[in-house]
């Protein structure tokens, strides 16, 4: 199959959460043999050595067009009646790129990932018609994202000004995948809660399970490395604010009673753009490491992994790929969202700062049976959690669809 892939933005080196599923996703569906071209959106070029990554796995589009939140855009966010995430994804540069692409190229399949994506994709569908075509169109759902923005809407002060700015983005948002959802000829879903989510918007859309994941030969263990039986890892993106939240709550909530019954316990913090403000965590057994090119090593060495988040949606890769490395989590319910295990696969939800610190007490007290959680993780993660697998789903779906 030719797959046109449509991408919010250059997803190569794969570093954070959203890169990471969308350049998985494009990796296999060349290892699939299929021909991808990826249509990325952004106005900063990536570096030679990253254009070169990409083009291993497919032909590479960069549209210039700027999907930062500008003033202008939040001002006519907060007057018109729009969502700015899906209006700030479209553009006259957009419409422009995919009408000569679509005159030129001739695809079996258009695939976006992200609802913003679904206006692009419903266009370049609409050029291909012009030429008799009838492509499918696959919305990959990362996230329902009008979830995310209500959630957030709802940890903020309900009579402030961002308050009322949040969740009436939230509602707009809510209103545009409703719309959108129905158009696709198949939404696919990371998880079955995100399915329900996704039905309850529109019933009559087309909703398949593919889970997000870890490529196995990604994430082999170094058995000589011992295992620093006191520490705590997580490792995230920090550009995001409820990451750093979550970071802020646990060191600030958490930690503390941790190291009143473990003192010597510490935390690693790996990630893009660590606030400076972490460094005066340093005192209190905070080690910021920030970017890394391969996490394993760091992951291989620490004994527990945290996923402390209370705004979000989807399935969380940095869990699963800390599973794949054999580390037990402690996650908030939010953070472990989609994600089916429990603690007999190595996965411990905590509602409240008492209960995310007496796990983590549990297994840093108990390394055996912190070894044994985390191998179990590992397996479970193998077993039900791989790109391959998810893209095999969308591409046996897109075959159907061909065919019908």
């Amino acid at each position: 199959m030719k797959i046109l892939q449509l991408s919010p933005q250059f997803p190569f080196p794969p570093d954070d959460g959203g890169r990471i599923a969308i350049a998985n996703l494009t990796k296999e569906f060349a290892r699939a043999e299929h021909e991808v071209t990826l249509f990325c959106l952004g106005n900063k070029p990536p570096l030679p050595t990253e254009l070169h990554e990409a083009k291993r796995y497919a032909n590479i589009i960069l549209c210039n067009h700027s999907t930062d939140n500008t003033f202008l855009r939040k001002v006519a966010a907060g007057l018109l009646p729009i969502s700015i995430y899906m209006q700030k994804h479209i553009g006259s540069q957009v419409l422009k790129d995919l009408t000569n692409l679509m005159k030129h190229e001739k695809f079996d399949v258009i695939h976006a990932d992200h609802s913003c994506m679904a206006p692009a994709a419903l266009f370049a569908k609409q050029i291909a018609a012009n030429s008799s075509q009838n492509p499918p169109i696959g919305l990959r759902l990362h996230n329902v994202e009008w979830v995310i923005w209500q959630r957030y809407a709802d940890e903020l002060p309900p009579k402030s000004m961002k308050h009322w700015y949040i969740a009436r983005q939230a509602k707009f948002l809510h209103e545009a995948e409703k719309q959108y959802y129905p158009q696709m000829d198949v939404c696919f879903a990371v998880s079955e809660k995100d399915r329900e989510e996704a039905l309850k918007l529109s019933s009559s859309a087309n909703v398949v399970i593919a889970p997000h994941g870890i490529t196995p030969d990604d994430w082999k263990l170094d058995e000589s490395i011992k295992r620093n039986e006191k520490e705590i890892i997580i490792a995230t993106t920090y550009k995001w604010v409820h990451n750093v939240e979550g970071v802020r709550w646990f060191i600030e909530n958490v930690l503390p009673i941790v190291q009143e019954e473990i003192p010597e316990a510490h935390l690693t913090l790996i990630g893009k753009n660590p606030p400076d403000f972490f460094k005066q965590w340093s005192k209190y057994g905070v080690d910021v490491v920030g970017y890394v090119d391969k996490i394993q090593p760091y992951m291989n060495h620490a004994s527990v992994y945290i996923a402390p988040l209370f705004v979000g949606s989807g399935v969380r890769i940095k869990i699963l790929e800390a599973m794949a490395m054999a580390l037990p989590v402690v996650a908030t319910p939010i953070a472990r969202e989609g994600i089916i295990g429990g603690e007999s696969e190595g996965l411990f939800t905590a509602e409240n700062a008492e209960e995310f610190a007496r796990s983590v007490i549990y297994l840093l007290e108990n390394p055996k049976e912190a070894r044994t959680a985390g191998l179990a993780a590992r397996a479970y993660t193998f077993e039900n959690y791989t790109w391959k697998s998810s893209a095999n789903t969308m591409l046996e779906t897109y075959r159907r669809l061909i065919d019908n």
